[in-house]
């Protein structure tokens, strides 16, 4: 039974802790979606300011850049004409210094409300409208502020009325694989505003929901796998979407950290994103019941060689190593989702489909991002912006489908560990039972041979005896002759009482127990004029058995014939006590002439003694005798069962 309730327990605190680790995935999901839900319906519903009058609106005239020769100034010469937004590397590939950027604008109309906006700057910059400092980040000096992801705007003054304006823009990229500058627009604030705010949803927001929502789940998937070992699924699926948290987080952050040089960035990004490749792979093949060790050693292998040179090679010639990182994972999630969709065609097991949907789906805005990423600052145009959020979610949900599974097959354990354990019971109760029938058995016979050792040594003594007596005394009165029938009746009595009462059933009390044989035995005291105290317990604290009851009945009635038959006693005192819940204790002490207990036992003397012993060896009992001339004390002490 303990074995049994153990079992159940863990089964069941299992059963709990997968319980609760659904019901917290499904409210991270559920208020993941409600927040999406909630952002999109408010920037849906942002009011439509009207435009500003084509007449008024400002005229981009023309963008230069320039490279700096000379530190913080802007360069007099060297100025070429571009397009924004603007790569500068693909103009001067072997540039790594500041670059100024000028951007003319006319404003046809005097006093007007105008904002500019700047969709991100690679690295860091500083912003100038005319000869007025408009803004500038934090780091302007190694390690940089990273902006190439964060869109801003700012009002501008139009308090000089109509004319030219120029906005001056000195940006740092040398750590930087595609520095330049992106959109720069100048319009109505209001209007500006409210794309600053789209963006900022499209490129952070949502990216920042999806960062969190993978951190949550790729935590509570490596917890979950900490309780349960065997199953890499999880280890796989958490460490999965830690990376691409990590990944993103990277992506997102605006200030350096104080340990991480600028052109160690890159090496950090190239970094988590091929290590979510890998276990990208290695989670689809666990979910997939596959495994396949070596061409995972050579993929961690490739990885692994692929970040070294990443980190060693400076960034001035690293570049194609980043893009060849990028195109090895890559690689490695098209092949783990082809191979997704080929197993799920081939198992057609329901989880297998549902997991290469999403990985298709995920293939499909992989693919559509990557032309996107082509052109460097259209972020916002990306579908992973709207799909990240709800195939992650949809991952969780799949993998509380997969816990789901675990717990039916569990709680199918657990009825069918049930069912086995009762009938186990049920046998061990049978065979229990058996040994008990069989254990009364054998009590039974000992107790036959014990009746007739009592029938030859007591009734056939007497016997014997009133032969011998009636032979050499043939003139014997009538009294001395019903007295001898009277022994021999009572010693007869005696032995069918003890015979009869191997089958009695354990009584409900110790008075109850010792009834009979007080009432007997006490008819025979009075007529022999001694005088016998009984001190009884009133309950059982733990039953006996039927054949401990029997036993300690048989010690009793062999205590009191030797009390008869030898002592010579006047007075007898009876004791039946429990000192604890196992241990039951009878105690039968008189004030006969005693006798000496080390010879007797030495010389194997007194066989009512030696049967007194074995029959309480035998009911797990022992006994103590104590004799002197007035006092003897025979001290039965039996272990009982609890439960019995």
């Amino acid at each position: 039974m303990l074995s049994e309730s153990h079992c159940l327990r863990h089964h069941h605190l299992r059963k709990r802790l997968l319980l609760d680790v659904c019901a917290r995935m499904l409210r991270l999901a559920v208020f993941t979606l409600l927040a999406m839900g909630w952002l999109a319906s408010a920037h849906a519903a942002e009011k439509d300011w009207p435009a500003l009058d084509p007449a008024c609106k400002p005229q981009l005239r023309g963008t230069w850049a320039a490279r700096e020769l000379q530190d913080q100034v802007r360069p007099a010469e060297g100025w070429e004409e571009i397009t924004l937004p603007d790569r500068w590397k693909q103009r001067w590939p072997e540039w790594h210094g500041v670059t100024w950027y000028r951007v003319d604008w006319e404003l046809p109309c005097g006093r007007q409300h105008l904002a500019l906006f700047i969709s991100g700057i690679r690295q860091a910059g500083v912003v100038y409208w005319g000869d007025e400092l408009l803004w500038r980040d934090r780091n302007l000096e190694p390690p940089y502020s990273r902006g190439g992801n964060l869109p801003r705007v700012w009002p501008v003054s139009t308090r000089d009325g109509p004319g030219m304006r120029s906005v001056w823009i000195r940006v740092m990229g040398q750590a930087e694989p595609t520095p330049g500058l992106g959109e720069v627009l100048l319009d109505d604030a209001m209007a500006l505003t409210q794309e600053h705010a789209r963006r900022t949803f499209r490129q952070r927001t949502v990216y920042l929901i999806t960062s969190s929502l993978s951190l949550a789940i790729g935590l509570t998937a490596v917890t979950l796998w900490l309780w349960r070992r065997s199953e890499r699924m999880y280890l796989w699926f958490g460490l999965m979407h830690l990376c691409w948290s990590a990944y993103l987080a990277h992506v997102l952050r605006t200030e350096p950290w104080p340990w991480l040089r600028s052109e160690n960035h890159g090496t950090q990004l190239i970094l988590f994103f091929m290590l979510y490749g890998n276990c990208f792979s290695l989670f689809s093949q666990r979910f997939l019941g596959r495994d396949h060790p070596r061409l995972n050693v050579f993929a961690w292998t490739v990885t692994g060689v692929l970040f070294l040179l990443n980190a060693v090679v400076p960034y001035e010639a690293g570049d194609q190593f980043t893009l060849l990182g990028f195109r090895w994972s890559g690689f490695l999630f098209s092949v783990s989702v082809l191979y997704a969709i080929y197993t799920a065609l081939r198992t057609r097991k329901p989880e297998h489909l549902w997991l290469a949907a999403c990985w298709t789906v995920m293939l499909i805005v992989s693919v559509h991002d990557i032309f996107v990423a082509a052109r460097v600052w259209q972020n916002h145009e990306t579908w992973s912006s709207i799909t990240g959020p709800v195939t992650t979610v949809f991952l969780a949900g799949l993998m509380g489908w997969k816990i789901a599974g675990y717990m039916r097959r569990i709680d199918g354990f657990n009825t069918e560990l049930h069912a086995n354990v009762t009938q186990a019971r049920a046998e061990l109760a049978q065979v229990l039972e058996q040994q008990k029938a069989q254990a009364v058995e054998n009590a039974k016979l000992q107790e036959r041979a014990q009746i007739a050792h009592d029938l030859h040594d007591g009734l056939g003594g007497n016997l014997v005896r009133s032969m011998a007596l009636v032979a050499h005394a043939p003139d014997l009165s009538q009294d001395r002759v019903m007295s001898m029938f009277k022994v021999l009746r009572d010693d007869l009595r005696q032995v069918i009482d003890s015979g009869s009462s191997a089958t009695t059933p354990v009584p409900e009390t110790p008075r109850q127990w010792l009834a009979p044989l007080r009432h007997r035995l006490t008819m025979i005291l009075d007529e022999l004029g001694i005088q016998a105290q009984w001190r009884i317990d009133e309950d059982w604290k733990t039953a006996p058995t039927a054949i401990q009851c029997l036993a300690m009945a048989r010690f009793v009635e062999e205590a009191f014939s030797n009390i008869i038959k030898h002592s010579r006693a006047r007075h007898v005192r009876v004791v039946s006590i429990q000192p604890s819940d196992i241990s039951w204790q009878v105690v039968v002490e008189d004030d006969g002439v005693g006798f000496d207990v080390a010879t007797a036992t030495a010389a194997r003397l007194g066989i009512g003694m030696q049967s007194m012993r074995a029959r309480l060896a035998r009911t797990n009992g022992s006994l103590e005798i104590q004799s002197r001339p007035g006092r003897t004390v025979l001290n039965a002490h039996m272990v009982l069962a609890p439960g019995n």
